[in-house]
């Protein structure tokens, strides 16, 4: 296939992303107009869903090794429930004259079979002799065998990688399983299962009660003891303390959360993400206790997570159940507010429903999306350091968070930047990686994926480079990561050089276009004050999913490592709020956070933050409605323009879920596709389990307001009410709404015809929904030889400092 190209004479962009499934590609490839583009597309991702769920359906999900099934065994309980017992069994059937074949010959490498949950594999290895084995230390060497189709994988990291595999196939529609393995609890860790599942870790006991532990201390391997290629590690600590027990994290998380959830019936509720973490990282640990001083500086303290929002996923319910659910937790949260007069807000966008009230009294983000299980909450999580949740009884993690607390790392897959949030696994933010790095986290990346550049080591290996390119200009090998971070460490240091040289080092050097958006952000302690925006212009823009990112390739990611190296050695400052995403955003992106800046802090007010929203809504009104009006046939009388509602906000749940306050956005798209998405979000709608009452309700999603002949488009208006603003609800309407969103950035520039239908197939490609990679050896390659858009340091900020400096200076010799 021929890939198309932006400016194939010049800079011979890509079209289309590389994480495109191929049959997608081929439509994207030959679509000639938007309409056909658009529903071929949805068509295609159709096909291919419903194949992978034909093929999967077909499944009978087992655990044969050498002809016998570990899952049929006599477990008391779902597999991994009781981790002893469990092991001993197997252990037992192991060492069975019975099974004198394979299964005895295998002895501790039953152990690493990937199918195995995580405590089991640990508490199995510890009951024969390892004393020869390095497989189960923080840092192995790889070691993997091959039996009847099932890995049995020595090296921890690459066990983690393929057991997750295994634990999405468990979550994903099969024919049968056994009953050991028909929990969505299968797999997952809990915290009594951490002291047998960690390498290294001791109870931190109290010295008044022997009996008593008031946390659990994990000592971690130094970072270069860890095996692979490891960055942004700087503020790692080489030793933290959790809490010992789930009764112990539940003091700690209504502390945290400041009883906010009091009453709450946690029935197919779910909480995960940061203020989990916190809360499992602050155990209360006495100054009597028996922590050297030196491991005290390692403490976390609640703190840290001030700003952190409890995020809530409603879970195993239809979507009419679930919006009950959400009245109920609202009801609890404002009863919870300690007055009547409290300030309480509810905001709804196209991905949540978040709950206000002042600060510091934390905000309750419900994430709009349909899921089964808590397993299949953690599995969609980016950063492993983020995947454990509580479910009001139990912590629930996946072996990668606890590996992640083991070694204070991520381990880098390339879901980080491919993944999709309808997906396997979504994909994570640049904010979030450096987040988490300033939290201790960094990224690792393991041998195995070091291991897939070795084809790439010597010069005439450029031709196998370009087989694997998928149209890209790729960097020519020899492909190696500690030469690209050098290289892009020396091209940071230079853009710092030129700033400060052409400002001044007392001045804040925050200058960003559009000049004026952004603060004047000085200083405190008069270093020169940076953000990662200012290392990129508009040039640096991709095909692929996340655009402008820094994570879209490795020599642009540490090039921004490179400056977050300079403030931990104390160089400069770095103002974090904003990246290239922020400072050269669209009015096309959408994430779950898709509400106006706002300051979280002391300062907050509800009816500032109403303001704020307004505006919002204002900006996206008005930018849509310049760009329809400067195309617009010429004509006496005038459409008016729709109402838009991006976010809208009530004083209670009900109002919310008033057709008032559904979300309207507007939509540049063609007639034939509006008649198409809602004949395919209709039907899917009635083959649901909505009640006769409710579907009468139901409205359609797109409504035509305007139609513009010239350049082939109308102006609709998308409403998402209390139905459809769920994800997942069917996959039909999942699939339109990747398309409408498509369908809204690239068409957010009428003025330029000739690019809609490119633009079009572009923002698909980036959007459509996606597994995970099915060729990761290729992927990462082509993410490694990813070159930034700009070589020079000339960067676009460097102009804007020199434009302030010469104005300053004009100004002095004005006035004398």
């Amino acid at each position: 296939m021929i890939e198309p190209y932006y400016w194939p004479e010049e800079r011979k962009k890509p079209m289309l992303s590389t994480a495109t499934d191929p049959e997608l590609r081929q439509v994207l490839s030959k679509g000639t107009s938007q309409t056909v583009i658009a529903i071929e597309a949805v068509n295609a991702q159709l096909k291919l869903w419903k194949d992978t769920i034909e093929k999967q359906a077909a499944n009978t999900i087992t655990c044969r090794l050498s002809g016998v099934d570990i899952a049929k065994l006599a477990f008391r309980g779902y597999l991994g429930e009781n981790v002893e017992e469990d092991a001993a069994v197997i252990k037992k059937v192991v060492e069975s004259p019975e099974n004198a074949n394979e299964l005895f010959k295998l002895k501790k490498g039953i152990w690493c079979w990937s199918k195995l949950p995580y405590a089991v594999r640990r508490v199995g290895s510890s009951l024969i002799d390892n004393s020869d084995d390095e497989s189960e230390t923080q840092g192995p060497h790889k070691r993997t065998k091959v039996l009847e189709n099932d890995e049995l994988v020595d090296d921890v990291d690459e066990w983690v990688l393929h057991n997750e595999m295994f634990l999405r196939a468990l979550s994903k529609p099969h024919a049968d399983c056994v009953p050991a393995l028909k929990s969505s609890s299968v797999g997952l860790v809990r915290i009594s299962d951490l002291s047998r599942t960690l390498h290294s870790c001791a109870l931190v006991i109290s010295p008044n009660d022997p009996s008593y532990a008031h946390a659990l201390k994990i000592s971690r391997l130094p970072i270069h003891a860890l095996p692979g290629y490891t960055i942004l590690a700087e503020k790692r600590s080489p030793t933290i303390f959790v809490q010992p027990t789930a009764s112990d994290f539940k003091g700690r998380f209504d502390c945290m959360s400041g009883g906010l959830l009091a009453g709450l019936d946690w029935s197919n509720i779910f909480v995960a993400g940061g203020l989990v973490l916190g809360a499992l990282l602050t155990p209360d640990i006495p100054p009597t206790a028996s922590v050297p001083t030196s491991e005290r500086l390692y403490l976390n303290q609640p703190l840290e997570w001030i700003s952190s929002d409890i995020d809530l996923y409603i879970y195993g319910l239809d979507v009419e159940a679930a919006n009950e659910k959400i009245k109920h937790i609202a009801e609890v949260y404002q009863s919870n507010l300690g007055s009547v007069d409290a300030p309480f807000l509810v905001v709804r966008n196209s991905q949540t429903i978040t709950l206000y009230s002042e600060w510091p009294k934390r905000r309750v983000q419900i994430v709009l999306k349909l899921v089964k299980s808590p397993r299949d909450v953690l599995l969609n999580f980016d950063l492993d350091s983020c995947a454990l949740g509580w479910d009001g009884k139990e912590v629930r993690m996946l072996p990668r968070f606890v590996r992640a607390l083991e070694t204070g790392t991520n381990v880098f897959t390339m879901d980080l930047v491919n993944g999709h949030y309808l997906g396997d696994r979504k994909a994570t933010r640049d904010k979030r990686v450096f987040k988490y790095a300033k939290r201790g986290y960094g990224i690792r990346i393991i041998p195995l994926y070091i291991g897939y550049l070795s084809s790439y080591q010597s010069t005439d290996t450029g031709v196998l480079l370009q087989q694997i390119s998928l149209g890209e200009d790729l960097l020519k090998p020899p492909l190696s990561l500690s030469l690209i971070a050098e290289q892009a460490r020396t091209w940071t240091r230079e853009v710092v050089n030129r700033y400060v040289q052409n400002g001044r080092k007392d001045v804040s050097l925050t200058y960003h276009w559009p000049v004026g958006r952004w603060p004047r952000f000085k200083s405190k302690n008069g270093l020169p004050v940076f953000s990662h925006a200012m290392l990129e212009d508009y040039r640096q823009t991709t095909s692929e999913p996340l655009g402008r990112s820094c994570l879209t390739g490795f020599g642009l990611l540490m090039r921004h490592v490179a400056l977050w190296e300079l403030e931990i050695e104390g160089i400069i400052e770095i103002y974090e709020h904003i990246f290239a995403e922020d400072a050269y955003n669209n009015i096309g992106q959408v994430a779950y956070d898709d509400t106006p800046a706002y300051d979280w802090d002391d300062k907050f007010t509800v009816e500032n933050f109403i303001k704020a929203i307004d505006s919002f809504n204002d900006s996206e009104k008005n930018a849509m409605k310049k760009e329809w009006d400067r195309v617009a046939d010429k004509k006496p009388k005038k459409i008016g323009f729709p109402v838009v509602k991006r976010v809208s906000y009530a004083s209670s749940i009900d109002e919310i879920f008033s057709v008032v306050n559904d979300i309207y956005i507007p939509i540049f798209t063609t007639g034939e596709f509006v008649k198409f998405a809602n004949d395919l979000v209709i039907n899917a709608l009635q083959e649901s389990k909505l009640t006769e009452d409710r579907m009468a309700k139901v409205k359609l999603p797109l409504k035509m307001i305007g139609n513009n002949k010239d350049y082939g488009v109308v102006l609709a208006v998308w409403q998402l009410d209390n139905i459809l603003n769920w994800q997942m609800v069917d996959r039909r309407i999942d699939e339109v709404r990747e398309v409408i969103w498509a369908f809204h950035r690239a068409n957010e520039r009428l003025y330029y015809p000739q690019f809609i239908v490119d633009n079009l197939k572009t923002s698909i490609s980036k959007r459509a929904i996606r597994s995970s990679e099915k060729d990761e050896n290729h992927a990462f390659v082509r993410w490694v030889a990813r070159q930034p858009c700009q070589a020079t340091t000339d960067v676009n900020g460097i102009f804007l400092v020199q434009y302030w400096y010469w104005i300053e200076r004009k100004h002095r010799r004005d006035i004398g």
